[in-house]
């Protein structure tokens, strides 16, 4: 993935604006219904006011691309029907007639910084009318803008998406391993953020990536094609070059982790390298009790399924090999206890996860995400009350870097079932996959249609906790027919 030498890069898809747009439109009836009053002359010193009153549909964005190093334009089509009415000597009329209308407005994504110790966050300016339906004129579509409720929602609409995510890869990257000293933790207004517009291509969508450097660092970012997957609103890339440095910074509780789980066993080398998508480890380390060296290596792979914030490393890769000496090998077949004590190290790997896969990985996205919804609810905001639910989906080490695929659900969508996968153990199905490349945990996707959020045609849900295909109501589960055991 190219991100230029950005250390983390987010995208943000058009959907996401759309369904925010869109969601402030439904939720607040000042944005359906506009008002405009003018005086007119109709005789000297004879006045009449023109009532206009403006129906106005729910915007579709598009995205018009002006090339590398240029802030997103978004274009906002507008379209409606004009209502006027005629006040004379106290007289109001009945609508005279009306006129639908079609207009484009331009709307300039950017960067605000309210407060310098914070992250900027994502804002919309309005920079004009890009074409309007006879017999209109732009000067319409400004008032439109200017003097209605929607001048108050592109003032007061800022994503405070970046600050979540500055915070959670601080608490790692600048974590001490002793939880010591904080103090040299930068404010968050320090790190540098561009924002490009990044054209979506075969499976990727149209969207906007905002890329950070560390503090005190140039970020150099140019044209940027789309990372954004299909069935993803929100999607963040830490690079490569920051999962290498935060693996670093816990080498130290990596080295006690070994030690301790066998107790016999001091660590004299270790490297960690980010390699084929895992954690590769190695190092050389002597069993204390015999004076016998060996090696400790493998690989941690990621672990983590949709729905969930808890990460897990899956450590039952690594090995750790000791050379023993000849007299032990005898005494080993001699007196089979003292093997035990040689040997348990080996065994142990693979019941155990050491806390580094939460302090290195768990920490940042369990923080990030705990902030992630409450920095895009619109509850502040004076034409708010949109409801929104920010769904983890994946999280991977991908191209050796860390990818986390979130969804963001603000309007329904209808999806298909293509799959879905069965435990055997439990006997029911614990994900289900969509067309669009969403998944969901069962009880997750049953919470979504029940809030109208998901449509599946030909599913339904049965008993509260199952989904069925229609019209089936059997307690037998009909999806093993459709998708095996």
């Amino acid at each position: 993935m190219a991100i230029g030498n950005s250390k983390i890069a987010i995208g943000l898809s058009l959907k996401l604006f759309d369904d925010l747009i869109r969601g402030l439109h439904q939720h607040n009836v000042n944005l359906r219904r506009v008002h405009f009053e003018q005086k007119i002359n109709i005789l000297e010193k004879l006045e009449a006011t023109i009532d206009i009153t403006v129906d106005i549909n729910e915007p579709e964005l598009e995205f018009e691309s002006r090339g590398s190093n240029q802030q997103p334009i978004i274009l906002a089509h507008l379209g409606g029907t004009l209502k006027p009415k005629i006040t004379f000597a106290e007289q109001t009329s009945d609508t005279l007639f009306e006129i639908p209308f079609f207009a484009t407005a331009m709307l300039q994504v950017g960067l605000r910084q309210p407060h310098p110790a914070h992250a900027p966050q994502i804002g919309l300016d309005y920079l004009g009318v890009k074409n309007v339906s006879e017999p209109l004129d732009d000067k319409f579509v400004n008032d439109l803008f200017n003097e209605s409720e929607y001048a108050k929602l592109i003032q007061e609409l800022k994503l405070d998406i970046l600050e979540p995510v500055i915070a959670g890869m601080e608490k790692v990257y600048y974590a001490d391993p002793l939880d010591v000293d904080d103090s040299q933790v930068p404010s968050h207004g320090s790190y540098p953020v561009v924002i490009r517009h990044m054209e979506g291509a075969q499976g990727t969508l149209n969207g906007i990536g905002v890329f950070f450097q560390l503090p005190n660092e140039t970020i150099d970012v140019g044209l940027v094609p789309s990372f954004i997957p299909g069935g993803s609103e929100f999607f963040v890339q830490v690079s490569t070059w920051m999962i290498q440095s935060m693996v670093e910074k816990f080498k130290g509780d990596l080295q006690e982790w070994i030690e301790n789980f066998a107790g016999s066993i001091k660590v004299n080398t270790l490297d960690l390298a980010i390699q084929d998508n895992a954690i590769s480890v190695y190092g050389k380390v002597t069993e204390t009790e015999t004076d016998s060296t060996g090696t400790v290596s493998g690989k941690f792979h990621f672990n983590h399924r949709p729905g969930l914030k808890k990460i897990i490393l899956d450590g039952s890769d690594i090995d750790i090999d000791i050379d023993l000496p000849w007299w032990a090998d005898m005494l080993l077949i001699i007196f089979f206890p003292i093997g035990i004590v040689v040997y348990s190290a080996i065994d142990y790997v693979e019941d155990k996860v050491p806390e580094i896969g939460q302090k290195m990985i768990g920490q940042m996205f369990n923080d990030m995400m705990d902030n992630l919804a409450a920095s895009i609810n619109l509850q502040g905001l004076s034409v708010g009350n949109v409801p929104v639910e920010v769904y983890p989906d994946t999280i991977k080490l991908d191209d050796n870097a860390l990818s986390m695929k979130v969804q963001i659900l603000i309007q329904p969508i209808t999806e298909t079932i293509v799959w879905a996968d069965y435990g055997k153990i439990l006997g029911k199905f614990m994900y289900f996959h969509l067309a669009s490349g969403r998944q969901f945990r069962t009880e997750d996707l049953i919470r979504f249609m029940k809030m109208g959020l998901i449509r599946v045609p030909g599913y339904h849900i049965y008993a509260n906790r199952f989904i069925r295909s229609n019209p089936d109501n059997k307690t037998n589960n009909n999806l093993l027919e459709r998708f095996g055991r």
